[in-house]
């Protein structure tokens, strides 16, 4: 369909049209939906309405996190006696990545996560072009 013609330069099709149709299947199913509709006019075809839709979303999470020691999580986070032994069989069952000793009075630190907090963003952007076809006038 978007192949270069040599004798019949009046199938010609412009570098956009061209563009869409390599971007594969359902692209040209569209494109050809669009020429069914147009009834196979050519003219037609080319001014018809383009309009892209985009929806974007986006999800931020963002973690406070660090070393602490069974100390710190005491006193400083305030943390239970459960949540304590929670952090600390999550950090042993994780290895050498969540769990090392302070190198100044070589107490045992946990790398825990003290608080999550998310956001969540959603946009919808339309973009409305019109695309048109002018004959070369000499």
């Amino acid at each position: 369909m978007v192949a270069s013609k040599k004798k019949r330069t009046d199938l010609e099709v412009p570098m956009w049209v061209i563009q869409e149709w390599s971007k594969g299947t359902k692209a040209r199913d569209n494109m050809a939906e669009v020429l069914q509709r147009t009834n196979w006019d050519k003219d037609k075809f080319l001014v018809e309405l383009e309009k892209v839709v985009t929806s974007r979303q986006t999800i931020t999470i963002k973690k406070d996190e660090g070393w602490y020691s069974e100390y710190e999580m005491k006193n400083d986070l305030k943390w239970s006696a459960s949540r304590i032994a929670g952090a600390k069989k999550y950090c042993e069952s994780k290895g050498d990545s969540h769990c090392r000793r302070n190198c100044y009075d070589g107490v045992m630190e946990y790398w825990v996560c003290v608080r999550e907090s998310g956001s969540h963003e959603e946009s919808l952007e339309v973009l409305e072009t019109k695309r048109s076809r002018e004959q070369a006038t000499v």
